[in-house]
This record gives structure tokens, C-alpha cells and sequence, in this order.
């Protein structure tokens, strides 16, 4: 399973987009630390 991974992120790194995407929960977070940075869903 390892090894199937790593050959899925040398082929395509935006493999790691999909897996963030796959387990984000659609909540933004609640508090803003100032001068920190706003996560955005790139499209």
C-alpha cells in the first residue's frame, strides 16, 4: 500500500490535494490568528 502511494504522488502530485479534499469536514476554522494565513479551496 506504501509503495502504491508513492508511485501515485511521482505520477501526479495533486494526489495530495485530493486526499485533503476527500477528509475535509467543510468547516472553516472559527478563530483568526493575526497575520495568519486563510485557507482556501483551490479550484
Amino acid at each position: 500500500m506504501i509503495d502504491a502511494r508513492g508511485k501515485a504522488l511521482r505520477d501526479n502530485p495533486q494526489v495530495v490535494e485530493l486526499i485533503r479534499a476527500e477528509r475535509w469536514n467543510g468547516q472553516l476554522p472559527t478563530t483568526m490568528v493575526p497575520g495568519g494565513t486563510i485557507p482556501f479551496v483551490n479550484q
